[in-house]
C-alpha cells in the first residue's frame, strides 16, 4: 500500500482511499476500503492532528489479512511522524 500526505491547518485529521479498476472487480476495492477505513477508525487517536492521510493499495493488499494492513498502516504513519 502507498500512503501521500498533507499537513493542514484543520483540527482533525481525514483519510481517502483511491482503489482504481486496476486494483481489481468491485467486490476487491470494496473489501480493502472496508479495511483501511476500520484501521483508520481504531487508530486515529495515535494519528498527529492536522494531516490529510491519501491511500492507494498495491496489488498485493488484495491478498493481505486485516492484520497485515494494519501492520503495514501503522508502519507507515510512524513514518510520518
Amino acid at each position: 500500500m502507498n500512503i501521500d500526505y498533507l499537513f493542514t491547518d484543520k483540527d482533525f485529521s481525514r483519510l481517502g482511499i483511491s482503489a482504481t479498476l486496476k486494483f481489481g472487480k468491485a467486490h476487491f476495492r470494496n473489501r480493502f476500503k472496508r479495511q483501511i477505513r476500520e484501521i483508520f477508525r481504531r487508530n486515529y487517536l495515535s494519528i498527529t492532528k492536522h494531516l490529510d492521510i491519501n491511500i492507494r493499495p498495491t496489488p498485493l493488499a488484495k491478498k493481505a489479512t486485516f492484520f497485515d494492513l494494519e501492520e503495514e498502516y501503522l508502519f507507515l504513519i510512524s513514518k510520518i511522524k
